[in-house]
């Protein structure tokens, strides 16, 4: 079917065809690149179109991609949270960039961005949300596929000295009325039934071995800042071990302007 004139004017790419498909819908007028020619002795060269690249629409050439929402990617990304998470947290951001890899720092920090948005998000949500926020902006190239985010939390939770580097490092730049920092501790008596922090990070071949001790999690946090400095898990006699427990967090992390506060347990 012959192509009008008025369409063949309208301005598109460089080798490229229109064909009319018929009909009277919006996709009438289809524009497809030229694939190839093909060459035969004593033969005029025969070209071959290849896939559709746009159509003629309105007097205009409309690009495929355009057409596409998911081409567009998210053109409406939420704010609030992000941007005020990007401004508080830049130093942060700073820190884990002295102890982690550019792209284990991004990941982490648009894990605390999801966790923050959504405490319980599972990991193969947490590329939707940053899709869909500032996050995708503020910490754009950050890897955020499932496997690259599982890959992570495993490396984070086999490299101890990182994560010591990196809490001592933070304590160490925090301003001396941010550094009152207070001690608590929250331990369970029983560690088979409702695993805990504590059964994961620190746990024996049998338990039975321990009926009579605790496992328990000793952390501190900046009182003015609010936030989370460090923290360790300890098993034995809660008595026993918390005292020292406090003088070895204190010692490792460089506490140096600490806050004891408990429930009346010592």
């Amino acid at each position: 079917m012959a192509v009008p004139a008025d369409i063949l004017a309208v301005k598109r790419p460089l080798n490229t065809v229109v064909v009319d498909h018929g009909g009277d819908g919006r996709k009438r007028f289809a524009v497809l690149a030229r694939k190839e020619s093909v060459h035969r002795p004593g033969k005029s060269s025969s070209p071959r179109n290849g896939k559709v690249v746009g159509h003629i629409i309105g007097g205009k050439y409309v690009p495929l991609d355009s057409m596409s929402l998911a081409a567009q990617g998210s053109v409406t990304l939420s704010y609030g949270v992000s941007a005020l998470l990007h401004k508080l947290m830049s130093g942060v951001f700073r820190e884990l960039l002295d102890v982690f890899s550019i792209n284990d720092a991004l990941s982490i920090m648009v894990l605390i961005d999801a966790r923050i948005k959504r405490p319980n998000i599972p990991i193969i949500e947490v590329q939707e949300v940053f899709r869909s926020s500032y996050a995708s902006v503020y910490w754009r190239g950050a890897p955020v596929s499932k496997n690259s985010l599982y890959s992570l939390i495993t490396r984070l939770g086999e490299s101890y000295y990182r994560r010591l580097d990196f809490c001592k490092l933070h304590i160490a730049n925090l301003s001396i009325k941010d550094q009152l920092v207070v001690l608590d501790e929250a331990h369970r008596k029983n560690p088979t039934e409702d695993p805990t922090l504590a059964d994961y990070t620190l746990r024996p071949q049998r338990y039975d071995e321990f009926e009579e001790h605790d496992f328990f999690t000793l952390y501190a946090y900046s009182a003015v800042l609010g936030e989370p400095v460090c923290l360790d898990t300890y098993l034995g006699d809660y008595d026993e071990i918390t005292v020292p427990g406090v003088a070895s967090l204190m010692e490792k992390y460089g506490l140096t302007n600490a806050l004891i506060f408990n429930d009346g347990q010592f």
